[in-house]
Parts: C-alpha cells; structure tokens; sequence
C-alpha cells in the first residue's frame, strides 16, 4: 500500500487493541451446582464473542481514526458530535491535495463501515441472548450470581458498543462530505469527479433521495487492513530481534491479529457461528424481543439514524468494492494470524523472563545492601558458638 500524504507520527501508529468499556465487579459466590453449567456456559460464550467483535472493530476503528485525523485536524468531541464542527473546520483541508482528500477520505469511509459492520455483529449476538434469556430465564435453573455477573458485563458492552456505533456514525458522514467536496474540486477529466460517476451513482436508498457515495474501483476494507497489518507486524518483529520497545511490539502484534481476523469476517453467517449452539440465526422477532427486553439494546435507533443519512449509501457502496477472499487467500491470512501468534507468544515469554531476571537482580541487590549495612550475620559469626 501506498504510503499516506501527509501523514504524521509513527508508522505504523500504535493504538491500543482492546476497547475500554466499563468491567463491572464480579458478585462473590458464582460457583453453582453443577446443574445449570451448561446455560451458564452459553452466557459466557456470547459474553466472549461479543469482546472479540468488539475488539477487532476498535481496531478497525483506531486504523480509520489515524486517516480521520488528517482529513479534520480537530476531531470533534464524542460528547458534542456533529454539532461540534464548524464550517471552517469541515472545510479545512490542511494543505492536502484534492486527490489526496479523496485518497484519504474513501479509506476512512470504508474502514468506519468496516467497523459498523463488526459492532452490528456484536448487538446481533446480544440481541440474540436476550432473547433466549427472556425464554429459558424461568425453567434454566442457571445460579442467579453467574446470570447476573455475566448479564452486567454484556449490558456493559452494549453500553460501549451503542457510544462507539453513535461517534463512529458521525464521523463517517463528516469522511462522506469531505469525499464528495473534494471530488468536486477534481479535474473534469478525472474518474472520481462527480460528471464521470454515471447515473448509476445517483441512486436513492431507501426513498431518503441522498445521493450514493462514489468509490474508487479497488478500494476495500479488507486490502487496507491486511497491508496495515502486515506493516504492523514486520515493524514488531524488528523490535523483538532488537529487545525494543516489547510493550509496543505486544500491542502491535495484537491489533495485527483482531485486524487479520476482521478480514476474514466478510460473511453474513458468521454471526450466526459465534452464538453459544450455533443454530439459532438473528431474525428480526429476536431483535424486537432484546429491544423490549432490555433499553440498553441500541441496534434498532442505530438503523433509524443511519437509514435518515448518507450511511446506508456508503455502506452499499462499500459492499460493492469489499474484496470477497477465495480459499487460498483465505488460508494464507489464517496462516498469518497463526504465525503472529506465535511471536506474540514469543514476546510474553520473553516478558517474563525480562521481569523475573529484574526480579531476582534486585533481591540480590538487596541482599548485598543488606550484608553492607550488617543486617545479615556473617556466616563465620553465626558457625562459631561462645568460645
């Protein structure tokens, strides 16, 4: 890939892979019976794939941000939204090209919608929980300690997952006007200008009459993330074999895994295999029980808000140009994320043997503070008795 105009800071950037929603207290006393662990085992399971989504799209999300903040300077506050963007700075091109904005603002749209795509995924999985919890909550018998702990800690997601969808939705229709601005100011002759879309890219979606976003052919959310993981993973290794910043190395290893993993994430059924029996597919019953069953289930606004903008435009579009991967690219990317785990293994022994060697240097240090300053006996005194 191509470096980025302007860019700025450390290539690859660093961004922290996990997302930092709220971890409730786990309750004392969650051990069972032994008769409900099956129930409490599918809890978990849906508790633990919707953390996986949720981590690979805030890596999505952190890979979108770092082209975001070249296209707006001063990113908006998640707290004041859109309305915290004045013209001046929405027109704000800092000295980029034309071109450039269009470069930019295509692969961040497509990385946002990358990113939507994988948190609509995890409220799939929660929706589906609780509908499954309101049918089996009277009859389970599952210990009212375990449900309870499991439930707060996926309503904490939720949570997290319902602020993420909201910021990254504004953000991609502040990419999306900065992309049509910018096409506009290309020359007539170019293929991204707005007379050499077609009619075709002129449709409605939904009645909303919004004009699509047109994309440049071979641009994916899939290429990018793979080239930026295979960035970030050559740029770690460098610094294993030099004993280098292995914190960072870590992280960049992990954001190079859950970005791998959302390559691989270009089908609908995949949801569907990340629930706790594998049988039950999300309908639109179980996503109208979730919402009645619990007001934290955000999914339904989410879609109102998105189908009143350009967003359901943009991610048609960004279907169309997402790269459908055949059985040998396939594989190849799942031999990738196993041979990065295996060097992410690597770094934590490595780690830890950093920490124990620390560990033992200092008691040693000690030690021999210790003996200088006679708070040790020697050993010649302590061997001989009173004379």
């Amino acid at each position: 890939m191509a470096p980025v105009r302007g860019a700025k800071g450390p290539s690859p950037p660093l961004y922290h892979p996990f997302p930092a929603y709220p971890t409730p207290i786990a309750p004392v006393g969650l051990l069972g019976d032994g008769k409900s662990s099956q129930f409490a085992d599918e809890d978990i399971r849906a508790k633990e794939a919707m953390e996986e989504y949720a981590e690979r799209s805030d890596c999505v999300y952190g890979f979108a941000e770092v082209k975001y903040e070249q296209l707006v300077p001063m990113a908006p506050s998640t707290d004041r939204g859109l309305g915290g963007i004045t013209a001046a700075q929405l027109a704000d091109d800092g000295g980029l090209t034309a071109e450039a904005i269009v470069s930019l603002s295509e692969e961040a749209l497509v990385l946002y919608v990358k990113s939507l795509t994988l948190l609509a995924r995890a409220m799939d999985i929660a929706s589906v929980w609780w509908s499954k919890k309101s049918r089996s909550a009277a009859s389970s018998g599952v210990s009212t300690a375990v449900s309870e702990h499991v439930a707060q800690k996926i309503n904490a997601i939720v949570q997290w997952v319902r602020q993420r969808f909201n910021e990254v939705l504004e953000k991609s229709e502040v990419v999306r006007l900065k992309l049509v601005e910018a096409q506009k100011l290309l020359p007539e002759d170019h293929p991204s200008h707005p007379s050499n879309h077609g009619e075709d890219s002129v449709a409605s979606s939904s009645g909303s009459g919004v004009k699509q976003v047109y994309l440049t052919a071979g641009i994916s959310a899939e290429k990018l993330m793979y080239d930026r993981a295979l960035e970030m993973s050559r740029a770690a290794a460098i610094d294993e074999v030099t004993n280098e910043n292995l914190p960072g190395c870590k992280i960049s290893y992990v954001t190079a895994i859950r970005m791998l993993e959302s390559v691989l994430e270009g089908d609908d059924d995949s949801t569907a295999r990340m629930l706790s029996n594998g049988k039950e597919p999300v309908r639109a019953g179980s996503k109208e029980n979730a919402k009645e069953n619990a007001k934290e289930n955000a999914k339904e606004n989410a879609k109102e808000n998105a189908k009143e903008n350009a967003k359901e435009n943009a991610m048609e579009n960004a279907k169309e140009n997402a790269m459908d991967l055949d059985t040998d690219e396939e594989a190849h990317v799942r031999k990738m994320i196993k041979m990065i785990t295996g060097r992410l293994s690597s770094v934590t022994k490595k780690q830890q043997m950093i920490v124990e060697a620390n560990s033992k240097e200092h008691q040693t240090q000690l030690q021999m503070a210790r003996r200088r300053s006679g708070e040790v006996i020697p050993r010649s005194v302590a061997t001989h008795g009173p004379s």
